[in-house]
Parts: structure tokens; C-alpha cells; sequence
């Protein structure tokens, strides 16, 4: 600590951080005050003086622990609003250098404020060692595209998409002591684009990444929307020296895939030293699936009615009877795929019966987003449906176990085709035929879930092998789930409230949730019989109020 403080560039620091609020650039008084103090930060960082202090007070709060507000800082230091531009510049090419870098918090930084000082400037700065800023150069090309894939990762993580491939081309260009990335460099045939592509590739090897989703990847780094149709035009007419010199090369070799392209020997056989042993196992990195771990999954007890025996043959068939029984309809022929739709009121306990038979039988769920896989685009909507079941296909591969695929409100796109009257019908109807074209061909556990049975295009019947409805619960199990969530309430009052109320399981773990959160805002006991049916009421009316609408009628 006593070697901390006597860093003078953190002392330097602080003495600006302490005057931050005080509109110190209204006046040229701060100027001399702290001219030894600017002039410190300002040969250490390479910017001028009014930057050196707002770095000054940002470096300060990371310290602190405390967010980036950087035009807060401004306004309070008394920046005037044409400089704000002008620093806001000087920290862009900050970014470009990776000395700032998008906070791990930000899904996408849009803003200044999403970022943070990279770990080599912190390093530097704590050091006070300027040359800790310059950029190592390992001799190991294993290290080598480890720095360079943070990089690109970090860049992708921005909103810098302007600069993105100069940025790139930049930091990579340090490492052209490697002859591989040089001769990439040197080759004027490779545009920059395509260049940034291939380091991007090149990088991702070595976490055992090993085939590419181009249709994703590109537009990445397009920094005019037409470059993935350019690209891809290029290389469907033969013009591209990516694939003609074997740079990369389509995994199905009699089809020009986008989805699954991989580096071509040209380029691995230069990467193949430090590379992951290629008999271990691919990373599963989906991008339109979620997958949901057993482990992760919280044991809950189910109940159902009495003549709902096909929930059990469902634990049964998922068990580790599956491979047999998948065996079996190999031999006889029949496409080797368990397919199923359960389908009822909401709140009867299907997405939770599907979660409860990965957690018994120790599988995987392979969850779909159904809001990424509609696109605006033409085509790629389709494009994402093929991509969804390929992710699955490479679940199969990954896990040792056989994953649940999970369509859960299905209805939402296994809904009916239209008759056609516009292109965006046409669309929509390959979509319904390219889905049904992937359930006729599908090998693995799919499980799609509805409260809408009656939006769903008939055409999937034929796909679903079983199709399971989901009654409310009877009275008789309505009081099982109420016992098994209200153990401390009153048998008798339970039984009344199931008596009179044809509560959903779903319906009853809100209940739960509002009795929980009285108890611990205002300790209110669950068991108070009033609070209890009050809530239960406020459940079951909730769309039959009495009340007068509010606006115009």
C-alpha cells in the first residue's frame, strides 16, 4: 500500500479526482494549479491536457469501484460542449488501442459509459510504467491467437461497427512475425474484409472451434449491410480466393453451405502446433438455443390427475430406455426420432413436466428462442430454423446423453400456413414446410409445448408421435398441490379453497409467491386464512373485474 501512494502518477491522479466538482476548466487558475500534475498524465497517455485529467478521474473511479459517467465528469469539470467531442474522440482511439474495453455486465455497449480500463492499463498505471502499455509479443502462436481472439471478442462486444475492420487489422498487423498471419497480410487478392474473417477463424481454432456459421459470422463485421451478399456472390461465381486457393473450405462438399465452413488446409496445417487435440471434444457454443443443465434444474414435486397415466410412460421413455427403444425403430425401419406435443390450459404444468424429466433422466434441455428465429430479412427466417435444428444436431454430438429439444409455446410458429397473397405468406409458409421438413427427418427428443392447440397447422399431427392433453387439476389434486405448497395451512381450509376454486398449478405457485413476499416485507404469516383467500381470489378474478375501464369507449 505505502508503495502505492508513493506512485507519483496515482498521486497525480488523485490530486485531479479531488477537484472534479469543481468546474475547474471555467478558469485558467487550475491550469497552473495542477500543471505539474496534467503534464505527468498527459506524457504518460500521449493526450492533451483536458483528456489527461478526465483519464485522471475515470482511472480514479475504477479504482473506487465506482461506473464510468464520463459527460457527468465533463459537465461538472466545466467542459465546454464542442470539447466534449473532442475527448470523446481521443477515448475512441483509446478503444481502437484496447485500452478501454466494454464492461463484462454490458450485453452491448452503446455508449462510453459501458466500458472500463483494460487490465494492461490498470497494470500500467499502478506500475507507473508507460512500456506496460505497449503490446507483448509472444513467441508462442498458441499465445499469440489467444490475444488476438480477446481482442476481436472485445471489438465485437462495441458499437464501433464503423472502424471495426481497421481497428482489427490494426492490432493484428503487430503480430506479423508470425509468417502465417503476415502472408495473409501480404496476399493483395484477400480483401480487408475477408482478411478480418480469416483472423477471426484463425483465433476461434483455438478454443476447438472448428466449423463456422458464415450466414451469422459475417454480419459481424459488415460494415455496409451489402458485404455478406457481396462476399457470398463472390464465392458462388468462382471469384473468391479464400475458397479457390483453399483458405476455406464448405464441410459438405457438394454444396456451398455458409453454415458449415471450416479453414482449409492452406491455413490449419500452419496452425496445427499448440492446437487442441483434435479427437477431444468440440465446445457446444449455440447462438439461437439455450441450453438448460440437469443440474441447474430445481426438483419439484408434480401432480396430476388420475387418468393422465401417459405422464409416466413420458419418464419412462425418456429414461435410459431410450436407446432401445430408438434401436428398435431403427431395425423396423422407422425414422429414429421421439417426437411429442403437450398441449392444454396454461398453468397445467407442461414446460415444468418437461423440465422434471430432464432433471429424473439426466438430460440436457436444448430450450429454442422463438424470438430470434423470425427475421424481417427474406430468407432469414429460414436460414434460422435450419440453424436452430443443426445446434441441436450438435447437442447430440457434445452431450452424453441425448438432449430434449424444447419448442415451448409452439403454437407461435408450428401455427397455420396462410393462403398466399403477399411474399410475406410465401415466406412464412417455407418456414411452416422447412420445420416440417426438419420434424420428418428428426433424430433425438422433441418436445414442443402449446396452450393453443388450435392455431397449430394440422400438417404437424402426422410429425408428433405422442401427443399428451393437460387437464386442469380435479379437486382431488388440486388439494395434493395445495398440501404440498401450504404444508403449515390448515387441512380443512385447503380443502375448501380446492373445493371452491379450480385453481391451476401455475395459478397456485403465484398464490405462493404473494403469500412469500408478505411474509417477508410486512411478517404476515402465510397461514393467515383471510390473506391466504384473498390472494387466491385476486387469482381467479383477475379478468372479472367490475370495475369501469379507464380511457375512451
Amino acid at each position: 500500500m505505502n508503495a502505492l501512494l508513493q506512485n507519483p502518477l496515482i498521486k497525480s491522479c488523485c490530486v485531479i479526482y479531488e477537484m472534479r466538482d469543481s468546474k475547474i476548466f471555467s478558469t485558467d487558475d487550475f491550469i497552473s494549479e495542477a500543471k505539474d500534475d496534467l503534464d505527468l498524465i498527459q506524457t504518460f497517455f500521449d493526450v492533451e491536457e483536458k483528456t489527461a485529467a478526465i483519464v485522471a478521474v475515470l482511472l480514479c473511479e475504477q479504482i473506487s469501484g465506482n461506473k464510468f459517467d464520463v459527460y457527468r465528469i465533463m459537465r461538472y469539470m466545466g467542459f465546454q460542449p464542442i470539447e466534449y467531442l473532442l475527448t470523446n474522440t481521443i477515448l475512441t482511439e483509446f478503444k481502437k488501442k484496447g485500452w478501454l474495453i466494454p464492461n463484462r455486465q454490458a450485453y452491448e455497449a452503446q455508449t462510453i459509459n459501458d466500458y472500463s480500463f483494460s487490465k494492461e492499463v490498470m497494470n500500467a498505471v499502478l506500475n507507473n510504467d508507460k512500456e506496460l502499455l505497449e503490446i507483448i509479443i509472444p513467441d508462442d502462436i498458441v499465445e499469440a491467437m489467444f490475444k488476438i481472439f480477446g481482442f476481436i471478442k472485445n471489438i465485437l462486444s462495441g458499437n464501433e461497427s464503423d472502424f471495426i475492420i481497421d481497428v482489427i487489422l490494426s492490432y493484428v498487423s503487430k503480430f506479423r512475425s508470425f509468417s502465417v498471419i503476415d502472408s495473409i497480410f501480404e496476399n493483395k487478392q484477400i480483401d480487408y474484409e475477408e482478411k478480418v474473417i480469416l483472423f477471426y477463424m484463425m483465433s476461434n481454432t483455438y478454443l476447438g472451434v472448428e466449423e463456422f456459421d458464415l450466414d451469422y459470422d459475417l454480419e459481424k463485421f459488415a460494415i455496409d449491410p451489402s458485404f455478406p451478399y457481396v462476399f457470398k456472390n463472390k464465392v458462388r461465381s468462382g471469384k473468391s480466393i479464400l475458397f479457390k486457393e483453399g483458405f476455406l473450405v464448405f464441410n459438405s462438399p457438394f454444396l456451398a453451405d455458409f453454415s458449415a465452413v471450416s479453414l482449409g488446409e492452406r491455413i490449419s496445417d500452419q496452425l496445427q502446433y499448440g492446437k487442441p487435440d483434435s479427437n477431444a471434444k468440440k465446445p457446444f457454443l449455440p447462438k439461437l438455443t439455450l441450453p438448460i443443465k440437469p443440474e441447474d434444474i430445481i426438483e419439484k414435486k408434480l401432480f396430476f390427475n388420475e387418468n393422465q397415466t401417459q405422464i409416466e410412460e413420458v419418464f419412462q421413455l425418456t429414461s435410459d430406455a431410450y436407446d432401445d427403444i430408438i434401436t428398435r425403430f431403427t431395425e423396423q425401419g422407422l425414422q429414429p426420432g421421439l417426437t411429442m406435443l403437450f398441449h392444454g390450459d396454461a398453468g397445467t404444468g407442461k414446460t415444468e413436466l418437461v423440465k422434471q424429466i430432464a432433471k429424473q433422466n439426466n438430460r440436457v434441455i436444448i430450450m429454442v428462442d422463438l424470438s430470434l428465429l423470425h427475421n424481417m430479412f427474406i430468407g432469414e427466417s429460414e436460414k434460422n430454423i435450419r440453424r436452430v435444428f443443426k445446434e441441436y444436431r450438435e447437442a447430440v454430438a457434445h452431450f452424453e446423453r441425448t438432449p430434449i429439444m424444447l419448442f415451448n409455446e409452439a403454437d407461435a410458429i408450428f401455427s397455420k400456413r396462410n393462403v398466399v397473397q403477399k411474399s410475406v405468406d410465401q415466406m412464412f409458409n417455407s418456414v411452416q414446410n422447412m420445420l416440417l421438413q426438419e420434424l420428418e427427418d428428426f433424430k433425438g427428443i422433441f418436445i414442443a409445448t402449446t396452450n393453443m392447440l388450435i392455431n397449430m397447422d394440422s400438417a404437424f399431427d402426422r410429425r408428433i408421435l405422442y401427443k399428451l392433453y393437460f387437464e386442469k387439476p380435479d379437486k382431488t389434486t388440486r388439494f395434493s398441490i395445495l398440501k404440498e405448497q401450504f404444508p403449515i395451512v390448515e387441512e380443512n381450509f385447503l380443502r375448501k379453497v380446492s373445493a371452491d376454486h379450480s385453481l391451476t398449478g401455475g395459478q397456485i405457485d403465484n398464490v405462493k409467491k404473494r403469500c412469500l413476499t408478505e411474509q417477508l416485507l410486512f411478517g404476515t404469516e402465510t397461514s393467515n386464512p383471510e390473506k391466504f383467500h384473498f390472494y387466491v381470489k385476486q387469482e381467479m378474478n383477475f379478468r372479472k373485474s367490475d370495475k369501469p375501464s379507464i380511457g375512451f369507449s
